[in-house]
């Protein structure tokens, strides 16, 4: 083998193996969080929670910081939510939540609002204040109906200008 190819293999197999271990470190780092690994569970109540499933992605300023651990219906008939959120993140204890998805069809994932105050949420604590998830049929459905209710007016107003 000349000095030329060995030089190109050697390099080559360095960017491979980089790239392996890489790979190893980002997968190890998403395990740890979804399977109880680093991280503290928070909670929060939504009215709906449509299209969200366990392992969904948990947000704060668009980077995920968590994921969704569990969800579970309470005796008022709400969807509850348990989130984990990796330990070196820490959100003010008057923070939001609310329900988004990806596009009109994507992933839906809980995408988190800091408040302003001093006091940070820690383990087991409930975050009071949520916006459940917006079903895309529903807002069609609400825009379809404006359209032809706005329609129907012109319509109307279209006649009485032509009797006149």
């Amino acid at each position: 083998m000349k000095r030329g190819e060995l030089r190109q293999a050697l390099i080559g197999g360095l960017v491979v193996l980089l790239a392996g271990l890489f790979f190893v470190y980002a997968y190890s780092g998403q395990r740890s969080l979804r399977n109880g690994g680093v991280g503290y569970d928070i909670t929060a109540t939504f009215s709906r929670v449509d299209g969200l499933s366990k392992g969904a992605e948990v947000r704060l300023g668009g980077i995920r910081i968590g994921g969704v651990e569990s969800m579970r219906l309470t005796e008022l008939k709400r969807a509850e939510v348990t989130m984990r959120i990796h330990d070196l993140v820490k959100i003010p204890s008057d923070s939001s939540a609310v329900i988004l998805s990806n596009g009109l069809v994507g992933a839906k994932f809980i995408e988190l609002d800091p408040g302003g105050n001093d006091k940070m949420l820690t383990a087991g604590d409930h975050l009071r204040h949520t916006q459940g998830s917006i079903i895309v049929e529903e807002l069609m459905e609400l825009i379809i109906g404006q359209i032809k209710a706005r329609q129907a007016k012109l319509t109307a107003v279209e006649q009485q200008d032509g009797e006149k």
